[in-house]
């Protein structure tokens, strides 16, 4: 005999329609506590201790990060060159491109804009930007061909219009929506493979920036070591040929016909071909004006005098030029981008590099020579010698201070080419390949390979070819051992929210329950108004004689159970029925009263369970028919025991015809008043019963219902609860420690992140947000929604500029291909998460939530359950251009609702034993 059930989640049907990510979140639950018992085991120990771990963790290590680098270049190449015209146009038939038009220019966006973000987390939110938008997309096409098939059944079937808008609608169905779709789940996909790069590619991305921030600070010292290096090297060949002079004098004869030349362009042109001709007509220039002084000057002394003032112009030139290429060698250094021969400032540096400094060289130790061989003429020897042995002190001073500087450049050099060593390892080599020797193996490594090996195990199990209950025991039971075995780490809360909540459906829990005892008393008092219309005179006033008899001296055992009540509210309610039954005007009307409220009195004191048992008896009976129990098991706890194929929560065609009968049209409008006036009515059911109603939520809803089950009553939707902490923390009346906050998240709000808090997100999105969502302008000790750092003064072109009135809003103008764009944008609340645990692990610290995913995150998230979050990543706001800001918020825990939990909680019902 099967054992019973209990909760939707153990119903093989509702297992896959209403938790389609049930194993997945609670797997994923167990990884998490995996990650902080095996790190709070393994963080004292020694790595040298774990020789056979280490090599384990290699071999595996090598094969994942090819994997997970492979699954993510696969579709970055496919966004940003890849080809989709030819799969496309051949899967689909396409006749023209027009279809492509939108994937097209999704695929130009990408291409213009993912290489620039170099930060993965902005290129992470730029792809679930466009997956989000995408996801949109579909789901208006979606509503749009729901909206034909409902226009073209109710259209005539002779209709003049009917053949082209089936074939539009038939274009819609197969080749429109199935394109976008496709695109959607590549969009999907790529998000994905972020779970597995993103740490690697952060890591990256932050060990190459800060390269760059310490190669400019060594080449900052380098070159202040430098310029001073290149002075003394230039003073020190000075020197060494000075010296040379002085011992071997240069003779003046062999001089007087190079210097007899006027015009030297052509010959120092053919010397130094690669000098630029400006430069050698800078020396040219110099040389030619010492030859007309030099003809025009008859005295030696004042020739020797002249040649020496030319020989400081032209070293005066020459250091100008020494400079300029110091200055773009450390410009070039210092720079990322085109390096190439076509650069300007590589080609100048090359040719002062390689002949222009040459020349100028050439020429100024001829002028010197020159210069020299008059000196030569006119001193005396022994003036000659302690030049001699000047010029030798001086060269041997020069060579310690060199030596000096070099010393101190060697320990700089080497630190910068060990920096440039990570520059020069591309992202590919550091996403796929493993070297321990540049990282060497640490116990967080083991601790992390363990984690993965874990998870695949998991993995592994859920891929079998077994039915999701029998797979979903198992994890359960693995759960509850955790439960059992540390109590005091998994508040009563969060085990209901994972035994009950992991892997349901991201969508409103509105119109997903409504009250069975509601429905009983209209299905019950229309029957009873029906049949108290066939009474006659005589019946009622029968009826009207023995109902006042039997309520003013009621029998126990006969009497109705509202005659029974001895609340004041009800006796005086009575007094007024009583009083219409005894007046011959009033009577009819007074007893209709009476038997109504006695109806509703009675079905108001049912348990749930025996509400639901009357509307079986009443199936039974025939008295509902198909469609109408169809809409009652949907919206009811019957759905457990009833659901039985995939199609349990809609009609059939069959059934939509039935329930369109003119017969039905007084059930028709019971079962419409019933939903609507229940469409909300989850969420004063569960804060009152905390029993698991809903078939699916979205992110406030989680969080509402685990205020719920913390004893609180919070408001309805993102900015209600918003505006409900803020009231709390204001009014300053809850008790408790910590006291009640709402904080902006910054550096230094770690420890905000508790147990039961409330993390809320802020984003700016481009259509004005509803009452539900939009982000009203507060200020929360000085800190408002958007941090002061964005704000300015008075934004220019291209900058956002900030308004506040009853939404916070930005605006903007900007340049697109010459053309000016006007950007606005609305803030609204986007997200809300619940902590579940601040731990540990050994990719430091981390924060555990209750929450669902984003709607456009990979699919096998997008659903309520345990998600892990970076601390330091929860601290991140995104950047103004994709501002993604956050709100700390929270209560101590309220009155527990313990007997609620503990039936929710029943070991033996949750594993069927």
């Amino acid at each position: 005999m099967a054992a019973p059930m209990y909760f939707q989640w153990q119903n093989p049907v509702l297992l896959k329609t209403i938790y389609p990510r049930r194993n997945r979140k609670l797997a994923d639950f167990l990884i998490y506590c995996k990650e902080i018992e095996l790190w709070e085991e393994y963080k004292d120990k020694d790595i040298k201790d774990l020789d056979d771990e280490v090599k384990a963790y290699i071999a595996e290590r090598d094969r994942a990060v090819v994997t997970a680098y492979k699954a993510y270049r696969t579709e970055y190449d496919y966004f940003t060159i890849g080809d989709i015209r030819t799969p496309y146009l051949g899967k689909y038939k396409l006749k023209d491109e027009k279809e492509l038009a939108p994937i097209q220019e999704l695929h130009r966006a990408f291409k213009d804009n993912l290489p620039k973000r170099q930060d993965v987390r902005k290129e992470k939110n730029f792809v679930a930007y466009y997956a989000s938008a995408w996801q949109e997309k579909v789901r208006r096409l979606e509503e749009e061909v729901v909206r034909r098939e409902r226009r073209l059944t109710l259209m005539h079937p002779d209709h003049r219009d009917r053949p082209a808008l089936t074939q539009e609608l038939q274009k819609l169905k197969e080749v429109t929506l199935p394109l976008l779709k496709e695109e959607r789940e590549r969009l999907l996909k790529f998000l994905s493979t972020y779970n597995k790069i993103e740490k690697r590619k952060l890591e990256f991305y932050k060990k190459t920036e800060a390269a760059k921030t310490e190669i400019r600070s060594v080449q900052t010292k380098l070159d202040a070591l430098h310029t001073p290096l290149q002075r003394l090297e230039a003073e020190g060949r000075e020197l060494s040929t000075a010296l040379a002079r002085l011992r071997t004098p240069p003779q003046r004869k062999a001089l007087d016909g190079y210097f007899s030349m006027a015009d030297v362009f052509e010959e120092l042109s053919k010397q130094y071909p690669q000098a630029d001709p400006a430069l050698i007509h800078v020396i040219n220039g110099i040389h030619k004006r010492l030859v007309s002084d030099l003809r025009a000057l008859k005295s030696h002394d004042v020739q020797r005098s002249k040649i020496g003032d030319y020989v400081h112009e032209l070293r005066s030139k020459y250091n100008e030029f020494l400079r300029e290429a110091s200055r773009l060698e450390s410009q070039l250094r210092g720079t990322t981008g085109t390096t190439g021969q076509h650069d300007p400032k590589r080609t100048r540096l090359d040719m002062l590099q390689g002949s222009g400094l040459k020349a100028v060289e050439s020429e100024l130790d001829k002028v010197s020579d020159y210069h020299a061989a008059f000196e030569h003429e006119q001193k005396p020897q022994a003036d000659w010698t302690r030049m001699i042995q000047e010029k030798e002190r001086l060269l041997q001073e020069n060579q310690k201070k060199i030596l000096r500087l070099k010393e101190q450049a060697v320990p700089l050099e080497e630190e910068r080419k060990a920096k440039e060593s990570i520059l020069g390892m591309t992202e590919v080599e550091y996403l796929v390949r493993f070297t321990p020797e540049q990282a060497p193996i640490t116990v967080r490594d083991i601790v992390r390979g363990k984690v993965e090996s874990y998870k695949a195990s998991l993995d592994q199990k859920m891929s079998k070819e077994r039915p999701e209950e029998e797979i979903q025991q198992e994890l359960l039971e693995e759960i509850v051992r955790h439960f059992k075995e540390k109590p005091r780490e998994y508040p009563l809360w969060l085990q209901y929210m994972v035994i009950h909540f992991s892997g349901m459906r991201y969508a409103t829990a509105h119109g997903s329950w409504a009250d069975p005892k509601d429905l009983l008393v209209s299905l019950r008092t229309a029957a009873l108004e029906k049949d108290f219309r066939r009474m006659d005179d005589d019946d009622v006033e029968a009826m009207s004689e023995q109902r006042i008899s039997a309520y003013e001296t009621p029998d126990r055992s006969t009497a109705p159970k509202l005659a029974l009540d001895t609340a004041p509210k009800s006796k005086e309610k009575v007094a007024v029925h009583l009083k219409g039954l005894k007046s011959p005007y009033r009577r009819r009307e007074a007893l209709l009263d009476l038997l109504l409220e006695e109806e509703k009195y009675e079905i108001e004191a049912m348990r749930p369970e025996a509400a639901l048992e009357a509307l079986e008896a009443m199936r039974d009976e025939k008295t509902i028919p198909d469609w109408m129990w169809r809409e009652i098991v949907r919206l009811t706890d019957l759905r457990v025991k009833e659901a039985n194929d995939p199609n349990w929560n809609k009609l059939s065609q069959e059934e939509q015809d039935q329930k369109n009968e003119a017969r039905y049209g007084e059930f028709r409008a019971i079962m419409n008043k019933w939903k609507q006036d229940h469409l909300t009515g989850w969420r004063e059911e569960h804060d009152r019963s905390n029993r698991l109603i809903v078939t699916s939520s979205v992110c406030n809803e989680v969080a509402e219902q685990i205020l719920h089950l913390r004893g609180h009553s919070p408001s309805g939707g993102l900015t209600g609860i918003v505006d409900w902490y803020m009231r709390i923390v204001n009014e300053g009346k809850v008790s408790g420690t910590p006291r009640p906050y709402f904080a902006f998240v910054k550096p230094g709000a770690e420890g905000q992140y508790r147990e039961g808090a409330n993390i809320l997100w802020l984003r700016f999105v481009h259509e004005r947000p509803n009452p539900w969502r939009v982000a009203k302008p507060l200020s929360v000790n000085g800190d408002r929604l958007i941090p002061d750092q964005y704000r300015r003064g008075r934004a220019r072109e291209e900058e956002w500029a900030y308004f506040e009135s009853d939404v916070v809003s930005r605006r903007r103008t900007r340049k697109v291909e010459k053309r000016t764009v006007k950007d606005e944008q609305w803030l609204r609340w986007i997200h809300v998460a619940t902590v579940a645990k601040v731990a540990e692990t050994a990719d430091g610290p981390v924060v555990l939530t209750f929450e669902t995913a984003l709607p456009y995150d990979d699919p096998s998230v997008s659903a309520v359950g345990i998600f892990k979050h970076d601390l330091q990543n929860l601290m991140w706001d995104g950047g103004e251009e994709y501002y993604n800001g956050s709100f700390i918020a929270y209560l101590p825990d309220g009155p527990a609702p313990a007997s609620d939990l503990k039936e929710m909680l029943d070991w033996n019902k949750i594993l069927r034993r």
